[in-house]
């Protein structure tokens, strides 16, 4: 058995799925992806070949192939949309993601946990870097003062984000 954060692909892709960004063919690409690095179950072959089946049909067999492969992946989608925010912090903090391409990520996945404070932060830098770009005014939140200083806030928010969770 495994933690989520050992299959940070299938985070990805749940987290995708869960906010309409990808269908659900891509449960049917990540069975074949899973089989050719050597992962094998029943339903993960059966997943594989379902090309043209329907939405519910692909989700009782990834879910089926999950659990008989020994993923442990929380079927709650505030755990996994959680799970790959934390991802995508952690890549822009390592410098592997573009700071505004991470904060874009991270507020589609706000919209979707709106209630999570960390969260909002995300909104509310943005809400200032728009400010700053399409009016004279200063920010409205103080999050950024300065269109120089934007990765930098981004990596810092990002950073509280996976250290304050």
């Amino acid at each position: 058995m495994s933690t989520p954060e050992l299959y940070p692909e299938t985070l990805v892709l749940l987290a995708q799925y869960a906010m309409r960004q990808v269908g659900s063919e891509g449960l049917v690409k990540w069975a074949v992806t899973q089989l050719q690095t050597g992962l094998s179950s029943p339903s993960l072959e059966i997943l594989a070949g379902l090309d043209h089946e329907a939405t519910e049909v692909r989700e009782l067999y990834f879910w089926q192939a999950v659990e008989e492969v020994g993923m442990e992946i929380p079927r709650e989608e505030a755990a996994y949309l959680q799970s790959y925010a934390r991802e995508v912090a952690r890549t822009v903090v390592a410098g592997e993601e573009n700071p505004q391409q991470g904060l874009a990520m991270l507020k589609r996945i706000a919209y979707h946990q709106i209630k999570h404070p960390f969260y909002m932060e995300f909104l509310r830098i943005q809400e200032d870097i728009d400010v700053l770009i399409n009016t004279d005014f200063p920010s409205v939140y103080g999050k950024v003062n300065s269109l120089d200083e934007v990765d930098a806030v981004i990596r810092a928010a990002c950073r509280r984000f996976i250290e304050g969770e």
